[in-house]
């Protein structure tokens, strides 16, 4: 059976939140939050499906290099040798699968469908993943090398204002974990 994906809708909200719980943390999509993003046509969250099985999760959003502020520890000038600032990037999220569909492909399969959508569909020079450190540990690096991305910098406590996470990591109300920067750019490879 092949797996497909499903638009964040009124019908999965409840679903898309508790594997958000499992997989990120606990209370950071709240179901109002799932809701804005659902209403929002820049941000793309889709849940990954097979038969009736859900497997796990995407979220990326599209937009304009200067808000970047507007996501936990970015800045422009942060990125401004990678950007203009009215250029619009791509800013690859969350995601998450449940433990049994870890290893196989799916997790490139879906960074290498968002690729392909953001910078072909909608034209995106860019596209940034902040991703997790656990210590010295970073879950998704062997996959964004692996899918052209190249690393870019380190994000030191970018989540330590953000009171809905509870981290699973470090087990802190006010997450102190850092985030490793890469970025994907067609051609730079």
């Amino acid at each position: 059976m092949e797996s497909r994906l499903e638009a964040l809708s009124e019908q999965n909200m409840i679903k898309a939140r508790d594997m958000c719980d499992r997989f990120v943390s606990p209370g950071l999509y709240t179901l109002q939050t799932l809701e804005a993003i659902a209403g929002d046509p820049r941000h793309d969250f889709y849940l990954v499906r097979e038969g009736d099985a859900y497997l796990g999760y995407f979220y990326a959003q599209r937009l304009k290099a200067r808000d970047i502020d507007q996501v936990p520890g970015f800045h422009y000038d942060l990125i401004a040798d990678l950007c203009q600032p009215e250029e619009e990037i791509g800013l690859f999220r969350s995601t998450g699968l449940e433990p049994q569909c870890r290893g196989g492909g799916l997790s490139d399969a879906l960074v290498r469908h968002f690729q392909t959508s953001y910078q072909e569909a909608y034209g995106l020079p860019l596209i940034l993943v902040a991703a997790w450190r656990q210590g010295t540990f970073v879950p998704a690096e062997k996959l964004l090398l692996r899918n052209g991305f190249t690393y870019f910098c380190d994000l030191i406590r970018p989540w330590a204002d953000s009171p809905d996470l509870n981290c699973s990591y470090c087990r802190q109300e006010s997450c102190i974990c850092d985030a490793v920067v890469f970025y994907y750019r067609k051609g730079d490879q």
